[in-house]
């Protein structure tokens, strides 16, 4: 009677276990892509306050960005593009560009928790808020 009853423990806790690892593996893992900015495209607005504004887009593919700022200084309009890699853990991205001399330089940011937002932290102090299109 022991030896069944043994069995009979040895079959519980298999059956426990398998339905532990049946349960577990059908829950939601993050996978790289959750985690990733490729393919996404960001929107946001910078108003100085004294009449000039600056409209950034920013593009991210697999390793690199593209971000085209466009602006009204008093009523001049005009625009430029960026590019350049940049490298992103989770919630803060580095965006490497270099100035119209070709020296090089980095603008930090940081995503929000709900993935919604960025914000830039600009070399110049001030900081963009770019929505998540």
């Amino acid at each position: 009677m022991n030896k069944i009853f043994s069995n009979k423990l040895n079959l519980t806790c298999f059956l426990a276990l398998f339905g532990f690892m049946v349960f577990t593996s059908g829950c939601k893992k993050e996978d790289a892509n959750t985690l990733s900015l490729n393919g996404t495209s960001w929107k946001g607005t910078y108003n100085d306050g004294e009449g000039d504004v600056d409209n950034y887009t920013l593009i991210f593919n697999e390793s690199t960005f593209t971000m085209v700022d466009s602006w009204n200084n008093s009523g001049d309009t005009n625009s430029q593009s960026t590019s350049g890699p940049y490298t992103y853990s989770h919630p803060t991205v580095i965006l490497q560009m270099a100035d119209d001399s070709g020296e090089q330089y980095a603008i930090s940011g940081t995503i929000s928790k709900d993935g919604k937002q960025m914000t830039l932290d600009s070399a110049d102090g001030y900081n963009v808020i770019l929505t998540k299109q």
